[in-house]
């Protein structure tokens, strides 16, 4: 019998189809490409490896052995289902956009502190105007909570423009370009010396949101807060009257607890609110590296090589 392979990811680039096809081919799999649009249903039977994401509960009945997710998040496959699986093995897209999603950080920051929301508004009306306060970042102190690809990518920025970086993180790996780090129960004593948050942690295990208005509370006023983490991390309803008092200057988020953000959510009317659709891990050649990632791990998988980004296996579970 043939041994089957499934992507259910659109946007590919050829190039990167013809090499997933090539490495399967070389090891007796045949490939079928399914439109995101189309779903799983009735697509796993009796199919080895998968890329994209299908319904955990889906997995779990089906005889896949890889998975290849296209995404960093991976919590709906924590299923005791998936976590005891004796075979399975499913790796995630880690660092694949974590420059992209620090860069978008860094362009959030950037266009806080130079009012660029301000002068875009008066541009649309014709209105010649400056801002009554403009803002370096350079000699001011961030703090990012997470230090993975994402919270590394924005750390080293940070640094390279004259900024002072601490960090809050569950290792105690030093980096060069971290001046300071702070343990997980120490994030307040890392926010009182720190004008700029910025959270990149992944999704953990949480009875109360990391930062929340206590944490708030201990910044300096008029700071700012950068979420392009997952949403359990940020007490959001924290943020409006935080922003109302003057202890925050300016909020610039990526994600929220409900995706799409209402059309009645108050974040949308604030001037000192910058919103994206989770749109921070997005750039192009976005596809390309994805593509690359799913072939380089097809390829090692069927050598019987260890996988890159393993995130859950019977051996291996990543927080």
């Amino acid at each position: 019998m043939t041994r089957q392979i499934v992507v259910s990811v659109d946007g590919l680039p050829d190039e990167g189809k013809q090499r997933i096809r090539q490495i399967a081919q070389a090891a007796g799999a045949e490939v079928q490409f399914v439109p995101e649009a189309e779903g799983w249903s009735g697509h796993l039977d009796g199919v080895e490896a998968a890329f994209g994401l299908p319904p955990a509960a889906m997995v779990a009945s089906s005889s896949l052995r890889f998975l290849q997710l296209h995404s960093s998040g991976y919590d709906p496959y924590k299923i005791p289902a998936l976590l005891s699986h004796p075979e399975l093995r499913i790796a995630n897209a880690r660092g694949v956009t974590a420059q992209a999603v620090a860069e978008q950080c860094l362009a959030m920051m950037f266009a806080l502190t130079r009012r660029i929301p301000f002068q875009l508004r008066n541009q649309a009306k014709h209105v010649w105007q400056r801002a009554s306060s403009y803002e370096l970042l350079f000699g001011t102190t961030i703090t990012i909570v997470g230090m993975g690809a994402i919270g590394s990518a924005l750390a080293k920025m940070c640094h390279g423009i004259g900024m002072k970086v601490f960090s809050v993180q569950r290792s105690e790996q030093q980096l060069s370009f971290v001046d300071r780090i702070f343990r997980m129960d120490e994030v307040i004593d890392a926010l009182r010396e720190s004008r700029h948050l910025a959270i990149a942690l992944p999704t953990i295990p949480s009875v109360k949101p990391l930062i929340g208005a206590e944490e708030l509370a201990a910044m300096p006023d008029g700071s700012y807060i950068f979420s392009m983490s997952r949403a359990p991390h940020l007490d959001y309803d924290a943020l409006i009257p935080a922003l109302d008092s003057g202890k925050l200057a300016g909020v610039g988020l990526d994600v929220f607890p409900v995706e799409p953000l209402p059309a009645d959510s108050p974040l949308w009317d604030r001037e000192d609110v910058l919103i994206a659709p989770h749109s921070g891990g997005r750039f192009v050649g976005e596809m390309d590296a994805l593509s690359a990632l799913f072939a380089g791990n097809l390829e090692r998988y069927f050598a019987g090589e260890p996988l890159q980004n393993i995130v859950i296996s019977k051996d291996t579970v990543v927080d």
